[in-house]
């Protein structure tokens, strides 16, 4: 199981030119995971939100989180409010919680995310054109409450190599939309079946200054150890998680392969394992249901184990060119079960050719 330690992170750093545009592969010696809780969609007064970004770290870094991203409209946001954003998320940086300066650019085709960048782009870019300024830049991008503001981004049209690099998450859970949209997880599928390589994210979207103490929903990301580089790592090989309930540790492999790998295998059967615990007993959160998901929202195995922790390992039949990502579902303080976390995928691909064959 990922370990749940706290995280230190300032700034990323950028990709080194040429990086993968593909998963993380599996081959590799697998490594320890931490897990990381935060929120990464968040406004301040310096667009349509309230409070200072120094007020926003601090109440984060006070209520409980490891990170927090303020993600200011750029359309509104002017130099010296940027600057004043990065240098607010550096100074909150401490050994236990990391600030980031990120921003939202709201073009037609819809509403993202733009992180690991120290530059603003130009206004008025879209589509295509944004895509490529992002990816060009080596930074990383998330899309945002997919159906509020556009129709699932023109159908995830524009997919390149270079432009599935840079987009590398979806906001599933977007804490501003409930209770008009409660989740995007057919978005998340739709993208997923064009091509895309994403992970799930869960966010607040605050504009009222209740950054974190607001909102229960957060993105997860697990990374190899505690600083900038290993946490960017994690985001551009979408290794992580979307849950509705901050705390809730899930570790999903398939094949051996952590969420957000690639593994090759031929059709036939693979091994999926999942393990998930609540951090906080005391919630009440009973987990009831484990579906292992892939293209078209197809549910291709299901384990419906009760307890406030589960551990189930089962085969699945695979076939290359397809993903496989798991959705937990949850009966919270005797309620009706809901669905409560969704993984990143495993994607699985064709192995090499055999030389001489």
């Amino acid at each position: 199981m990922a370990c749940l330690l706290l995280v230190s992170l300032a700034t990323c750093v950028p990709a080194a030119a040429g990086h993968s545009a593909s998963p993380t592969r599996s081959r590799a010696a697998a490594p320890a995971y931490h897990v990381y809780f935060g929120d990464l969609h968040g406004h301040t007064q310096f667009s349509d939100g309230k409070g200072t970004p120094e007020q926003a770290y601090a109440q984060a870094a006070a209520g409980g989180a490891d990170f927090l991203a303020l993600t200011d409209h750029r359309e509104g946001l002017t130099a010296a409010e940027w600057e004043r954003t990065r240098a607010a998320a550096a100074a909150a940086t401490t050994a236990s919680f990391a600030g980031l300066a990120a921003f939202e650019v709201k073009p037609a085709i819809g509403h993202l995310n733009v992180y690991d960048s120290t530059e603003l782009p130009p206004i008025g870019l879209d589509g295509a054109a944004l895509y490529d300024w992002i990816a060009t830049r080596g930074a990383v991008a998330q899309w945002n409450h997919p159906r509020r503001n556009s129709d699932d981004f023109a159908g995830y049209a524009h997919r390149t190599a270079a432009r599935d690099a840079a987009i590398d998450l979806l906001e599933i859970v977007n804490h501003g939309s409930v209770p008009l949209e409660p989740d995007y997880e057919t978005s998340y599928i739709r993208a997923l079946d064009k091509g895309w390589h994403v992970m799930p994210s869960a966010n607040g979207d605050i504009h009222d200054a209740s950054w974190i103490t607001g909102n229960d929903e957060r993105t997860a990301l697990l990374a190899t150890e505690l600083s900038p580089t290993g946490l960017c790592a994690a985001m551009r090989a979408r290794r992580g998680y979307a849950t509705r309930f901050a705390g809730l540790v899930v570790d999903y492999r398939a094949g051996g392969a952590v969420m957000g790998s690639e593994v090759a295998a031929r059709t036939g059967k693979l091994t999926v394992a999942a393990h998930i615990r609540e951090r906080d007993a005391a919630r009440g959160l009973e987990l009831s249901r484990l579906d292992v998901v892939s293209n078209g929202g197809r549910v291709v195995a299901t384990s419906r184990k009760r307890g406030t922790s589960l551990d189930w390992t089962t085969r699945i039949r695979v076939t290359p060119g397809r993903y496989y990502y798991l959705r937990v579902w949850a009966r919270y303080l005797g309620a009706v079960d809901i669905e409560t976390a969704w993984t990143a995928p495993v994607w699985v691909t064709a192995p090499p050719r055999t030389a001489g064959r």
